[in-house]
């Protein structure tokens, strides 16, 4: 039985709250350890599985480095040129 949403999951919806869009990457920090990033990913799919995120990749470079964008999952995803990078990152 979960306990609720985790601190990854906490962190996406309250970054959808005020962005439309965001490069999951921008959430980790300079240097994210292994386990930051498995959380972050299983916090994404745990999201989208729940269809409470949308997901888009990219197959071309974008401002992020990364081709993996996070939507709100009632709007379409928005050309990566067009996200705002955010600093929410360690």
């Amino acid at each position: 039985m979960s306990r609720g949403p985790g601190k990854w999951q906490r962190q996406i919806l309250a970054v959808l709250e005020q962005h439309q869009a965001f490069f999951p990457n921008d959430l980790l920090g300079l240097e994210p350890s292994r386990s930051d990033q498995s959380a972050l990913g299983r916090a994404v799919r745990e999201l989208h599985d729940a269809r409470k995120i949308g997901l888009a990749r990219w197959l071309g470079r974008n401002p992020a480095g990364s081709k993996l964008v996070i939507f709100r999952a009632d709007e379409f995803a928005p050309h990566p040129s067009k996200i705002a990078r955010i600093g929410v990152g360690k």
